[in-house]
């Protein structure tokens, strides 16, 4: 495939929301000048619309010379899906047909139609920009590199996936990295001399042509002049990018023969960091802004969670320091977990409208500090009027097997800690008998 339009496709890949992918490649028919031209096409669900789970299309493609179709194909597929939430995922559904074509430029016209919605989507590719073009495979060494999301033993002899052996299933938007992590290829050999040992390597390059990634030489003396060539490359660790994946054949002369194809891969991690960054430089620019009022109430919010050091630290600072303190301490936990400042001030002002009084804010309270500095509790049971038990809360978090027991000791709205299994917080053995009723004067 022309590199120029593979460009495009990646570019409407990452940045659109297209109604399918489509991509193609050509490979040689024994005893013909004729080549084999593969369709591959995957329809993601959320183009689709679903009637009781369930969603169907057609594909027409039409191959044009000079204005006349020199091949066609016609075909519908149907997709079902067991959940409502299915249907508005990402999750593909493949679909492929194979023309025989001769080798030359053509104009190439792909529609893609919801057959419950009536819309369509369409691709066209004029025969004046020599994009789609077929190659002649008669003196040609290796054919195109057909990239999968994964390769098999073809066990049931698949009539449109199958292919000498092998299960391919193919990956027409060439993304790779989180949810892909190995990129599978394919590719056929032909011409070769069968009294001669040749190599086989690959490399990928970035889109500076610097190297990032290469295989270890294969060596092979092959026993027919026809030779399929296939594996996986791990690609997870390649940053979110465009990158090209070359294929390198070597003869026992020195000759090497190349044929390449792009990819891009797409990491989550990669915009985890990028996010950092500007949650680090936001929360600066945010803290800057804030008055000086507005800076120690944030100062005296964040002390009532702070470790001991940072307490001391707290005790000795100036107005100015406090707000440079701020600033250093958030910038350090917006790098281990992003948006952590903002769910701060969230659990602070959820504190503030569920503990809060007209005595005190809520974020002072002992259940407003424990909300925000664990989050919020798993499971919560309450206690109230229950005529021989104090009114008390008890807090669970499964992630820590720690609880949290509050107790309203006069009865008047302010819930103190008084136990729990976190070491780093107050804890008596004796808690039971304090929520009862007449504890205090039995002591």
């Amino acid at each position: 495939m022309n590199r120029i339009l593979i460009v495009l496709i990646f570019i409407v890949a990452l940045y659109s929301k297209p109604k399918f992918y489509l991509d193609y490649k050509d490979f040689r028919i024994f005893g013909k000048e004729y080549s084999l031209v593969e369709f591959y096409l995957s329809i993601p669900n959320y183009s689709l619309k679903f009637n009781n789970l369930e969603a169907s299309f057609s594909v027409s493609i039409k191959v044009l010379q000079n204005g006349e179709i020199i091949a066609s194909d016609f075909w519908g597929e149907k997709v079902v899906v067991k959940s409502n939430n299915e249907t508005k995922s990402i999750v593909e559904t493949p679909t492929i047909t194979k023309l025989v074509l001769k080798p030359g430029i053509y104009s190439l016209n792909v529609e893609v139609k919801d057959l419950n919605s009536k819309e369509s989507e369409s691709l066209s590719i004029s025969e004046s920009s020599s994009l789609f073009k077929v190659e002649n495979y008669n003196n040609a060494k290796i054919s195109s590199i057909d990239l999968c999301s994964s390769i098999d033993i073809d066990k049931n002899s698949d009539e449109y996936f199958g292919k000498n052996g092998l299960f391919l299933l193919p990956n027409p938007r060439k993304i790779y990295g989180t949810r892909k992590p190995f990129l599978y290829y394919y590719n056929e050999f032909y011409n070769l001399s069968t009294q001669e040992e040749y190599s086989v390597n690959w490399v990928i390059k970035n889109s500076k042509s610097e190297i990032v990634s290469s295989g270890e030489p294969k060596f092979f003396t092959p026993e027919d002049e026809f030779r399929i060539n296939s594996g996986r490359v791990k690609v997870h660790n390649l940053k979110t990018g465009m990158y090209t994946f070359i294929l390198l054949l070597k003869s026992p002369s020195g000759k090497e023969f190349k044929r390449e194809v792009g990819f891009t891969t797409y990491r989550h991690v990669d915009k985890i960091a990028k996010d950092v960054t500007k949650g680090v430089d936001k929360v600066e620019s945010t803290i800057t802004k804030l008055n000086s009022r507005e800076v120690e109430e944030e100062f005296n919010q964040v002390m009532s969670i702070a470790t001991e050091r940072e307490k001391n630290i707290g005790k000795k600072l100036s107005k100015d320091g406090i707000r440079n303190f701020l600033i250093g301490y958030w910038k350090k936990k917006e790098k281990v977990l992003p948006g952590i400042r903002a769910k701060f001030l969230y659990l602070v002002e959820l504190a503030n409208s569920r503990y809060g009084s007209e005595f005190n804010k809520g974020w002072k309270s002992d259940r407003g500090r424990i909300l925000i500095k664990y989050g919020k509790p798993d499971r919560k049971d309450i206690s109230s009027l229950s005529g021989d038990k104090r009114d008390h809360e008890i807090w669970e978090y499964f992630n820590t097997g720690f609880k949290y027991v509050f107790l309203d000791k006069h009865g008047n709205g302010r819930y103190k800690l008084i136990h729990s299994d976190n070491p780093n917080e107050i804890s008596d053995e004796n808690w039971k008998s304090k929520l009862d009723d007449g504890a205090e004067k039995r002591q």
